[in-house]
């Protein structure tokens, strides 16, 4: 989940003790998953709140050739 979205769940320290202060520890930046695009295209688009719940929303591109990083995308993909 985008860093908002992880602070705002793990503000209820109840449920998640000690994960923001993992959280600070990294960033996107420098995060060995995130870090080449800052998470960029590697985050769902995420909706809601801690109340009502969260949804996410993740474009996910294929490489049809294992030759080259050119990725495919769906146009107006619908789940």
């Amino acid at each position: 989940m985008p860093e908002a979205t992880s602070r705002e769940v793990y503000a209820q320290t109840a449920l998640y003790p000690g994960s923001t202060n993992n959280l600070d520890q990294i960033s996107l930046a420098n995060d060995n998953v995130f870090g080449d695009d800052d998470g960029v295209t590697q985050l769902a688009t995420v909706t809601g709140n801690t109340t009502d719940g969260y949804a996410a929303f993740l474009e996910v591109g294929i490489a049809v050739d294992a030759t080259t990083s050119d990725r495919v995308f769906a146009d107006d993909f619908e789940s």
